[in-house]
């Protein structure tokens, strides 16, 4: 029995099959219900099962109520992770978009080209900072690790194991929570910087960019 998988969602992605990491032994209830057109309707009472470890260990290991814990965190780690990622991969694409856009403009750029410029050059310092550098992402280089080497490492390591997190797999995870705080927060305020940019992009005369608010037209 496994959770949810922690990943985003995205408008073409089918993740019919994915899961998360299992649940820890205990007493659960389960609930038949069938949705038609966004109502879903109960077919059954809360049934209570137990799940049960399937044989005992023969080292001993930290209690599953502390492992569960651990999954948890690391769901928790992988989702946040997951949305920094396809959010950066979006900033990435509005501010190419943007450039396309500011040579369509009908005014003046005035300085908003460098400014533009300079946005999407801290959002590729950012890309290299979270992934590594794009030149040193080939088999074989050598490169700091990621947030996503650490978090599939550790995932690697307690995904199918019931003995528990090791320090290492703790200290792991930590580091990786410690790191998004700061890629989040730059990441905001680089997006707070693009939405004021599209702003004077569309006052400039410039096509309308996915992911910036609706133009008005002179009415």
């Amino acid at each position: 029995l496994r959770y949810p998988a922690p990943q985003p969602v995205g408008s073409g992605s089918d993740d019919a099959g994915a899961s998360g990491m299992m649940v820890a032994p205990g007493t659960y209830t389960v609930t038949m219900s069938k949705r038609v057109d966004g109502v879903v309707t109960e077919l059954s009472s809360p049934q209570s099962f137990e799940v049960v470890p399937l044989y005992d260990g023969a080292l001993e290991g930290t209690s599953y109520a502390d492992v569960a814990s651990f999954w948890r965190s690391l769901e928790d780690a992988v989702r946040e992770s997951s949305a920094v990622q396809t959010a950066l991969s979006n900033a990435l694409e509005t501010a190419r978009a943007m450039h396309v856009a500011l040579d369509r403009a009908t005014a003046p750029a005035g300085d908003l080209d460098g400014r533009l410029h300079d946005a999407l050059q801290d959002l590729l310092e950012l890309d290299g900072d979270l992934n590594g550098l794009r030149s040193k992402r080939e088999p074989g280089e050598k490169t700091r690790p990621t947030v996503g080497d650490r978090l599939f490492r550790v995932s690697l390591g307690v995904e199918r194991s019931t003995y528990g997190p090791t320090p290492t797999h703790r200290e792991q995870l930590q580091i990786v929570a410690d790191q998004l705080v700061g890629f989040r927060s730059r990441l905001e305020m680089l997006q707070e910087r693009l939405r004021g940019l599209g702003v004077e992009l569309t006052a400039s005369g410039a096509p309308w960019v996915d992911g910036q608010p609706l133009p008005r037209g002179n009415r």
